[in-house]
């Protein structure tokens, strides 16, 4: 399957299809290309039908509301990656091992929430490139950097997830960085005084899975 756009497709050996070509060239070109392909057809799935979202829950990435109805920035991302496929999506509620196992035997198109680069699961599974790398702040010990996942070997739904990010990052990430900000609160290394009582959590119950 082609991508949208040849022009800027990797060659065999690392250099670019840098040219647009017409007529019987393009046909030649193209048949030297390296082009991302997906061999279980994924896009093609996707395009002007479903878009089958795996979800865990990780505020403010992705948030469970009291009705089960996803929100938060990735849900938006996601909403946004199926639109420019004319596809609605469906969302699978569940833990990260089960969502990306589900992932890993296309049991689902792509996985989102709070998903970061070291996750174990990155030879298992397709992973885009970073998107987006946290702020630093008192309560993240380390840079988080934000990824999301796609079935293993589907490289031309996987180009066209890095493009989709990377446009929505460039547009986003300052907002992105101060809500994080915002929600992080007050943190441990600020004054005792300066901060409030917390809320007491009740325990989260067994994930479920919900579709919309």
């Amino acid at each position: 399957m082609s991508p949208r756009n040849p022009a800027a497709v990797r060659l065999g050996r690392g250099g670019l299809c840098a040219r647009l070509l017409g007529g019987a060239a393009l046909v030649v070109g193209l048949a030297g290309c390296d082009l991302p392909r997906d061999p279980g057809s994924t896009t093609e799935s996707v395009r002007g039908n479903v878009l089958r979202a795996g979800l865990t829950e990780d505020a403010p990435w992705v948030v469970r509301g009291e009705d089960g109805e996803p929100a938060g920035i990735e849900v938006e991302l996601v909403e946004e990656f199926a639109a420019a496929h004319d596809a609605r999506v469906v969302w699978f509620w569940g833990s990260g091992d089960e969502a990306l196992r589900q992932l890993e035997h296309r049991q689902l198109d792509l996985v989102a929430g709070g998903l970061t680069d070291d996750t174990p699961w990155a030879g298992r599974v397709g992973l885009s490139r970073v998107y987006f790398t946290e702020p630093p702040r008192p309560d993240l010990e380390e840079p988080r950097e934000h990824v999301m996942a796609v079935p293993p070997g589907e490289n031309g739904w996987l180009v066209a997830l890095d493009r989709h990010l990377t446009r929505a990052a460039a547009a986003r990430e300052d907002a992105w960085r101060e809500r994080l900000l915002a929600e992080a609160g007050p943190g441990p290394l600020e004054p005792a005084a300066a901060r409030t009582p917390a809320a007491t959590e009740e325990p989260a119950g067994p994930d479920s899975e919900a579709s919309r």
